[in-house]
């Protein structure tokens, strides 16, 4: 009884907060259909409980200024955009999705389940293992959405945002290679390679790049980070060795076998025709990002300070082409916030993972250790994506597992400071 009680209070709220989302996003997609045209609540109401659930925390969260700061430039924005006329429930819902990670982070902060760092990162990285898994199982069994168009490869299973869940499976790959190297546990490198087949399924070129580089950053993490806890540097070298040449050796299978599957693809052979003026090109949004521009060129200045609201997804649509009735973003997070929203929201809503980029860089210089590395290298991704793909801070889903980045820095701060005491209190006594 007593070990499951345990179990029950380190595992259960974790499990419902980090892992159980993969289930609701499966289950409102299922229900939903291929071109989201059936109605489901599932995610509004599961994602509105996160929210109500997470109020009690608020009272002495560590980042409650800047969320309050956050939701009262809000609350004036969307009051201008009554006044202009680009208010519309597109509008308001989309800030709310906006702010939905920091309420959640306010949940991993305060909730006393969420002390134990392995806990937390396993019930993240369950996230992105169910949901590379439920990939897999769909290419087996031939069920399923395609990515793009039907008939042609790439795969979205039963989730509606492809480019969402494709960055959070990422984000959460980074996080089962950081725990493989700072724990040695081979379950997190199976983890991790799982969760790099269901990238491969979707077939987009974020997951693509973005699997390449985290097993590059996995490489020159073994070189320049190292583990806080003491090491066996034989086994170490032995481990990580081994690990590489596996890498490699997937990696030419997995090369070789998209590359047949683009080349024979009519669609994906003309999608990925030219990639360097893809990435160039901003992750192929420079037409898109051209409309941003001229409209953002043309309004008034008042609106480059609290935005246009859905004004300016119209106005997108209708200078990119796709019809004046059709609410299209640029796709890229800074375009789309700023265009919406003004440049003092951008700056509120960036402040976070920018100020962590810093502190995680600054750290790991200072004591080269893989927790800071790879925060450095999960900011990077979301910020990355956030800027060539979009659906980063504007996902709730991708946002709420990035914050677990800060939840990894701030929690190493806080042992630390723990130690230090400790060590304080001790000296004390040795001296008595």
């Amino acid at each position: 009884m007593v070990l499951k009680n345990k179990l029950l209070n380190l595992q259960i709220v974790p499990f419902f907060i980090l892992s159980f989302p993969v289930f609701v996003d499966l289950l409102n997609g299922f229900m939903q259909g291929a071109d989201s045209e059936g109605d489901s609540m599932v995610g509004l109401l599961y994602r509105g409980g996160v929210l109500l659930f997470s109020l009690p925390f608020l009272k002495h969260y560590k980042y409650n200024r800047l969320l309050y700061s956050i939701i009262a430039v809000g609350g004036i924005v969307l009051s201008f955009h009554i006044i202009l006329g680009g208010f519309t429930r597109n509008d308001f819902t989309q800030f709310v999705k906006i702010i939905y990670g920091f309420f959640l982070l306010s949940i991993l902060l305060g909730h006393r389940n969420f002390k134990d760092k392995e806990v937390v990162c396993d019930c993240a990285i369950f996230y992105g293992l169910f949901a590379a898994l439920s990939l897999i199982i769909c290419k087996v069994l031939g069920v399923g959405y395609a990515s793009y168009i039907e008939g042609t490869f790439g795969l979205r299973g039963f989730f509606i945002a492809t480019n969402d869940v494709g960055l959070t499976m990422l984000m959460m790959n980074a996080l089962a290679l950081y725990r493989f190297l700072d724990t040695g546990q081979w379950r997190y490198f199976v983890f991790s390679i799982t969760i790099s087949a269901g990238c491969a399924l979707v077939g987009s070129m974020a997951c693509y790049m973005g699997t390449v580089m985290l097993y590059v950053a996995y490489i020159l993490a073994s070189i320049i980070a190292k583990r806080r806890a003491p090491q066996k540097n034989k086994s170490d070298r032995v481990r990580i060795g081994f690990t590489v040449v596996v890498i490699l050796l997937l990696g030419a299978y997995a090369v070789t076998t998209i590359i047949n599957i683009i080349m024979e693809d009519s669609y994906l052979s003309s999608k990925y025709e030219d990639v360097g003026a893809t990435l160039a090109e901003n992750g192929g949004r420079a037409s898109l990002i051209n409309a941003g521009e001229q409209f953002i060129g043309a309004r008034p200045f008042l609106e480059n300070i609290v935005g246009s609201g859905d004004k300016f997804l119209l106005g997108v649509s209708t200078i990119g082409g796709y019809g004046s009735q059709q609410a299209k973003g640029v796709e890229s997070d800074f375009w789309d916030l700023y265009g919406c929203y003004g440049i003092i929201l951008v700056i509120l809503i960036y402040w976070l993972p920018v100020k962590a980029l810093f502190r995680s860089l600054r750290l790991l210089l200072k004591r080269r250790e893989q927790v800071y590395y790879w925060t450095l290298v999960l900011t990077l991704i979301f910020l990355g994506h956030a800027f060539y793909g979009g659906h980063a801070f504007t996902s709730p889903l991708s946002a709420s597992y990035y914050v677990i980045t800060i939840y990894l820095l701030d929690e190493d701060m806080q042992a630390r400071r723990r130690e230090v005491k400790h060590s304080v209190t001790e000296n004390k006594l040795n001296k008595q």
